[in-house]
């Protein structure tokens, strides 16, 4: 899968993009956009957005809860308008329909105790309470 870098205010949710219709918490986008620059204040993601290059124009295909978080930030000032993101491309319609299926199916969440121990690891390590509260809401 190839890279490309895109505006974050040009970013649009593409077709093929599964959770298209399920509607977005902005709660759930406060809480994301706090934890990604708690991460990167400059907004770099862990885990880019897929899209697919339609006439140089980036489709989510998987991230849109990343792309609605981003654009948040570009909206609270926290990013410029101008802002970019590296993103994964899928080339075809049925890569942009495996990929979405996959990243939104294949996803188990963690155990209560084990995110209560990375909590505890994370303050153990340094981080105080404060930044932990804000990176993960």
């Amino acid at each position: 899968m190839n890279t490309k870098t895109y505006k974050i205010a040009d970013l649009i949710v593409s077709r093929h993009n599964v959770r298209a219709n399920v509607p977005h918490d902005p709660a759930v986008v406060q809480a994301l956009a706090d934890n990604i620059t708690a991460i990167h204040p400059d907004g770099q993601l862990i885990h880019p957005i897929t899209v697919q290059d339609v006439d140089g124009r980036g489709e989510v295909v998987a991230g849109r809860n990343r792309m609605l978080a981003l654009q948040f930030l570009i909206e609270d000032g926290r990013l410029p308008e101008d802002a970019t993101t590296v993103c994964n491309v899928v080339t075809t319609d049925a890569e942009a329909a495996l990929v979405s299926q996959s990243e939104n199916v294949m996803v188990q969440k963690m155990h209560p105790m084990d995110e209560c121990r990375g909590f505890q690891k994370l303050v153990a390590e340094k981080h105080s309470i404060e930044a932990v509260a804000l990176a993960f809401g």
